[in-house]
């Protein structure tokens, strides 16, 4: 792995408050004290860029004041009038086309104030661009005699020019020397490549290339390939990949403790895949301390005062000297954290009292949990996750079923964070209604309320163990077991029904009333019964919504109640027996579809609706008005949208004498809407299915029960 040797500049600026008596500035100056602090490669007979320095200090209008080409020429003290100011930092010697030799600048505005101590921090970043130059295995099959590129920081390649312009050449021979580095010329925004190339049987072949907008601080990743054009003759591929320098190669020019990845940035994260992972903690003064926290849990690592190894077991340190140490995390750290993404925080402190703290993310390779944010009973989707941090992993398949049922694979989608993701959704098929569009949900696929599943994941030729999800929820219809005989709906008073209500008033109190039939469950049913005072017909009826007379002869009925929707039923199971649905003797013609003489039907539907009020239907002696249908459409009524309705239409009396379960599918007019309005649950029962329109049988009888959910 790559070494990158840190150099930190100590920029601290000291102001009259803070220097010897002595040494104190007069009228309004303050005193910078430049001290720079290195490990040096030069003593290793390394390329050092410090020893090309160049430091210059602006005044904030642009004038230089101060210029220091070394180490040694900076004063210890400098004394500056307070205001404003800007240092440029320039290491290295500015080769134009080099292997190693990189260089770097960096500027940073600062203020001098009296009375206080300012610390600055100077990041530089290279200012070369990269070059990586590879060849596939074609290339050296094709060009067995020689074969080499011409990198050149031009914006047009010409061979008679490389020795005018900076260029590197790469050899096919020589794969050690395949990376350069380059500054481009004023004026030129452009690196330029030649290929050149000869083989027994191709003879000589070249072929030029730009690689344009070159961008600093960034490596360009040229592979070249053979092949053969349609006519027969040779060609050369060439595939262009850019990626950042790496390991962020920057000078950081700063005088607090300081710590960076050992060849990965700490902006991001980590997949650990078992080898151990290491931090370059750096400091101008001496360290003091180092403290590690993960998640919750904060572990000693180093102490100067006792230069103890570090105690938590996986967690330890190499010591450089007293200013650098690298912290190595292994397989015994790791091992005490489950799958997932973790927070790794780094405080650090020197014999000055300066701190300095770092922060990073790891990831711990593994199925994750569903949580209740990874999936959604409305939707009936499910989001799967994985962290996968071998490389050599791209095959990640996910699997999920029912206890019992076949597993259903989903392939994984590959995100941040080493994180693949797969989606279970439900399908969908068409209702039968040609009028207006409606779906039917298909529970075969996607995760539904009140079901135990398994998941799992694949990851090449890996497979986790299956992990279960149970998605137990409680959403009853409320009072759906007609249990409770003090309910609204049985009496005569349904103006502020909080749930269940009837058209029981004090002409007709016998609407709907608690009643027993064979095969019910529990001690009481509902009973609905039509009568005829006047000679208006009043259907048998329960329903969700509200009840009251407007005059004397007028009934308003308000649909609609308040409801919590936590996950999204496929339909409602009721049980009915239809005692007396006789034919039609009452017809006031106010336009239902059925008149006198024709068998009655009764009816039972239920809605899921999007309504900001509850939906009137007025009737009476008079011709009813707000009659509204909810397979008419999801517009069908102006409080808002039907999102989805089931219904059923009973033709006739039922046979048997026992309670008979029915169970009515929930058509969708829109697959992902979920309620969010003041009323969103409409259910009516009525032994006449046209009895807002003054039409039905006066004699019609019908019991309801076990109102639920079917998911």
């Amino acid at each position: 792995m790559k070494k990158i040797l840190p150099y930190v500049l100590s920029c601290l600026m000291l102001l009259g408050a803070s220097c010897a008596e002595d040494d104190a500035p007069v009228g309004g100056e303050g005193v910078v004290n430049f001290r720079i602090e290195t490990t040096s490669a030069a003593t290793r007979g390394e390329y050092d860029p410090l020893d090309d320095l160049l430091i210059r200090i602006y005044k904030a209008d642009g004038g230089l004041i101060r210029r220091y080409t070394s180490l040694d020429d900076m004063p210890e003290n400098l004394y500056l009038v307070a205001g404003g100011y800007k240092i440029t930092v320039e290491a290295g010697n500015w080769n134009p086309a080099t292997r190693t030799e990189k260089s770097y600048r960096g500027e940073k505005d600062f203020t001098v104030l009296a009375q206080q101590v300012i610390t600055e921090r100077v990041v530089c970043p290279t200012v070369n661009t990269g070059v990586r130059v590879s060849f596939d295995q074609s290339v050296a099959d094709k060009f067995d005699l020689s074969a080499c590129v011409y990198v050149s920081a031009s914006d047009r390649f010409e061979l008679a020019a490389i020795n005018e312009v900076p260029t590197l050449r790469f050899d096919l021979a020589d794969p050690s020397a395949a990376t350069g580095y380059f500054i481009l010329p004023e004026g030129v925004s452009n690196l330029s490549w030649g290929f050149y190339g000869e083989g027994t049987n191709l003879g000589e072949v070249k072929q030029l290339g730009v690689i344009e907008n070159a961008q600093s601080a960034t490596i360009y990743k040229l592979k070249f390939q053979y092949s053969k054009t349609p006519a027969g003759s040779a060609d050369i591929t060439v595939q262009i990949e850019t990626a950042p320098e790496e390991h962020n190669d920057n000078f950081i020019f700063n005088p607090q403790p300081s710590i960076k990845g050992d060849g990965f940035s700490m902006d991001e994260t980590i997949g650990y895949n078992g080898s151990d992972i290491r931090f370059e903690v750096s400091s101008v003064k001496k360290l003091a301390t180092v403290t590690l926290t993960a998640n919750d849990t904060t572990y000693p690592v180093y102490d100067a005062s006792t230069a103890s190894a570090a105690l938590q077991d996986g967690i330890s340190y190499v010591k450089t000297d007293d200013n650098n140490l690298t912290v190595v995390l292994g397989a015994a750290f790791f091992a005490e954290y489950g799958t997932g993404l973790h927070e790794l925080r780094f405080d650090m402190t020197d014999n000055d009292g300066g701190t300095g703290t770092g922060s990073a993310k790891f990831a711990m390779p593994g199925l994750m949990e569903l949580t209740a944010s990874d999936y959604d009973l409305w939707t009936n989707t499910a989001t799967f996750r994985a962290i996968v941090t071998d490389p050599a992993v791209t095959d990640v398949v996910f699997s999920y079923r029912t206890p019992s049922g076949e597993w259903i694979r989903i392939p994984g989608v590959k995100g941040a964070d080493y994180t693949y993701t797969a989606t279970a959704a439900p399908g969908w098929t068409e209702g039968t209604d040609t009028a207006h569009a409606t779906y039917l949900i298909d529970t075969s696929t996607g995760i539904f309320a009140n079901r135990d599943y398994e998941y799992k994941v694949s990851t090449g030729s890996t497979e986790s163990p299956a992990k279960r999800l149970s998605t137990a929820v409680s959403q009853t219809i409320p009072y759906g077991d007609m249990e409770d005989t003090g309910l609204s709906c049985f009496t005569t008073d349904n103006a502020s029904a909080p749930v269940w209500a009837s058209g029981n008033n004090s002409v007709a109190d016998q609407l709907c009333t608690p009643g027993t039939f064979n095969g019910m469950e529990g001690a009481h049913c509902a009973r609905l019964a039509a009568a005829a005072p006047f000679s208006i017909l009043a259907a048998g009826n329960l329903f969700t919504g509200l009840f009251y007379k407007d005059g004397l002869t007028k009934g308003v009925v308000e649909f609609g109640q308040p409801y919590t929707w936590k996950a999204r039923p496929t339909a409602m199971r009721v049980k009915y027996y239809a005692e007396k649905i006789g034919t039609i003797d009452i017809d006031k013609k106010y336009g239902a579809p059925l008149k006198e003489g024709d068998q009655d039907k009764a009816r039972i539907f239920v809605a899921i609706v999007d309504w900001n009020a509850r939906h009137k239907v007025s009737s009476g002696t008079s011709k009813p008005t707000g009659t509204w249908d909810p397979m008419n459409g999801p517009d069908a009524v102006p409080e808002g949208r039907i999102i989805g309705y089931g219904s059923m239409f009973i033709e006739g009396p039922s046979a048997g004498g026992t309670m008979i379960e029915a169970t009515l599918p929930l058509y969708f007019y829109d697959k992902q809407a979920k309620p969010s309005g003041a009323y969103s649950l409409v259910i009516s029962c009525s032994t006449s299915a046209y009895g807002d329109f003054m039409a039905g049988c006066s004699s019609n009888v019908m019991y309801v029960d076990d109102f639920e959910w079917v998911y």
